[in-house]
């Protein structure tokens, strides 16, 4: 389990690794004068895409990263039970989808999308 914890969480540090890479680069847009509008449309939903896709999947259920980070922290029995319900855990995400249930990881995208877009304010001369 300890390999997969490693690995389940390697997925949305990805994730968020990317966003800063796209900061990055909006950065060097910025100091570098580029400013084609077909760059900021390309790059700030890049930025926030990765970040929902960040959060999304650190979301505690077994089949997604979240449920395998979680399962690190879990005693062997209450995980194995998580994983013998992982098809019910697939329903509660797909309920969850359904019913804008998943629009409570908007809070934590919104909220680090606008503190990276404040970096790059502060990092443009």
């Amino acid at each position: 389990t300890n390999d997969m914890f490693w690995i389940a969480l390697a997925g949305p540090a990805s994730n968020l690794i990317l966003a800063f890479v796209g900061v990055l680069a909006l950065v060097l847009c910025f100091q570098f004068h580029i400013q084609e509008a077909v760059i900021y449309a390309f790059l700030k939903p890049f930025i926030f895409l990765n970040l929902v896709l960040c959060f999304f999947n650190l979301i505690p259920l077994h089949p997604l990263d979240g449920g395998k980070i979680l399962a690190r922290f879990l005693p062997y029995s209450v995980n194995e039970k998580l994983e013998q319900m992982q098809g019910a855990s697939s329903m509660i995400l797909l309920l969850l989808f359904v019913t804008g249930g998943l629009r409570v990881i908007s809070y934590p995208v919104q909220w680090t999308y606008a503190a990276m877009m404040q970096v790059v304010q502060v990092l443009i001369p």
